[in-house]
């Protein structure tokens, strides 16, 4: 009885992972079988800008300058690199085709 019990769990499992299978490629095809295109890649620059925070100290208190960095990459990898990931940037606008 023991090995019908696995037989058929067995069974059912294999039925519901090449479902799965299935349906993962049904999602990346076109319904013909072929990957979907991607589209193409922009070619020309990335742009992306961010503001950099700089805080001062003064006899007042704390007070708090800005410098706009425009960054340019030629893929966007490149460009989002480019920008820092401390604290004191605020990203204005993330890197675009240009």
């Amino acid at each position: 009885m023991k090995s019908k019990n696995w037989s058929l769990r067995a069974t059912l499992l294999g039925a519901l992972l090449s479902v799965a299978a299935l349906s993962a490629v049904a999602a990346n095809t076109n319904g013909t079988g072929v990957p979907k295109d991607p589209g193409p890649v922009p070619f020309g620059n990335w742009v992306g800008v961010y503001k950099f925070i700089q805080p001062h100290y003064g006899p007042d208190g704390r007070y708090y300058t800005f410098t706009y960095v425009t960054v340019t990459g030629t893929t966007q990898a490149y460009c989002q690199q480019q920008i820092p990931t401390n604290g004191n940037v605020i990203v204005v606008q993330s890197c675009q085709p240009a």
